[in-house]
């Protein structure tokens, strides 16, 4: 994993599958903030 493939492995590179992991990532993330809100809402 190195920053220029965007901490991918270069077998999802190979394998066709970057889309797939950035969108699952960014689904992660957005998820991570909205539980953030909610905890810091609660307190």
């Amino acid at each position: 994993m190195h920053s220029s493939l965007n901490y991918l492995t270069p077998e999802d590179y190979l394998l066709g599958r970057v889309d797939e992991r950035l969108s699952v990532r960014e689904k992660k993330l957005e998820l991570a903030a909205k539980n953030r809100i909610q905890v810091r809402m609660a307190v």
